[in-house]
């Protein structure tokens, strides 16, 4: 029996996953939890009761690009519109106060 952390099951079942579909993985996954002791980070043992794997499908690596660039251009939109927002509350307060702005020719 093969003794291995969380990181090793997580990404061997993600390997399983990945050759085998998600049609076959149940029964690939039992058969690699037959063959393996698996252990916290620290070496502690884990019981079968305190193993929970769920398995979700794993998006493309473009979805997942687009998906941080998307965020990326909200958070880049959000931070210009604060800025236009605060820009235009200056001119209005600079047009109500006048003699706050003096113009100067040399």
């Amino acid at each position: 029996m093969r003794i291995v952390t969380l990181n090793e099951v997580e990404k061997d079942l993600q390997n399983l996953a990945d050759q085998v579909g998600e049609e076959g993985f149940i029964k690939a996954k039992a058969l690699y939890l037959e063959k393996v002791a698996v252990t916290k980070e620290d070496g502690t043992p884990l019981k079968a009761e305190e193993l929970e794997i769920v398995m979700m499908p794993k998006m493309a690596e473009d979805e997942e690009e687009k998906a941080l660039e998307e965020d990326e251009e909200k958070a880049d939109e959000e931070k210009e519109d604060k800025k236009e927002e605060k820009a235009a509350q200056l001119c209005w307060y600079l047009l109500a106060n006048p003699r706050l702005c003096t113009l100067s020719s040399t």
